[in-house]
């Protein structure tokens, strides 16, 4: 249906014509998007489906990436003994990077923080200075 768009709207436009009529330019907007979106339902038909099977790879690749995280997250939270294994000590964890704000709001200076191995059920303390002229405010997100 969609690759016979094109022809319809053609031979609404050459109606038009006959009858004395101006075409509009939506008309003509019409025929150049119907002809661009024919062009790309025969190409799809023509390959195999490429937008359409690479649209649903990444879908199945974000599945697949939720899956093993919330899996590693409800191993760890189940068997926390798997936390106490000297490959979990080396582990260095990213804290928020702090932004400092002048008074419209704009990022001024930033710094991230970074712990040293923690040790599971302990905290630890960090301090952070944030290099910047006229900081008004601060802020935090999670760093990457």
């Amino acid at each position: 249906m969609v690759t016979r768009r094109p022809q319809m709207t053609q031979r609404i436009i050459d109606l038009t014509v006959q009858v004395g009529e101006e075409v509009t330019p939506e008309l003509k907007s019409d025929l150049k998007n119907e002809t661009e979106e024919a062009d790309f339902a025969q190409n799809e038909l023509q390959n195999g489906f490429p937008f359409v099977n690479a649209h649903a790879l990444v879908g199945a690749w974000g599945s697949l990436e939720a899956a093993i995280e919330d899996m590693l997250v409800n191993i760890l939270v189940n068997e926390p003994k798997s936390l106490e294994k000297e490959e979990f000590a080396k582990v260095r964890v990213p804290l928020p990077k702090f932004e400092a704000l002048d008074k419209s709001g704009a990022v001024v200076g930033t710094q991230s923080v970074t712990t040293e191995p923690l040790t599971p059920g302990k905290s630890a303390r960090f301090s952070v200075t944030v290099p910047a002229a006229n900081a008004v405010a601060y802020r935090y997100t999670i760093a990457d």
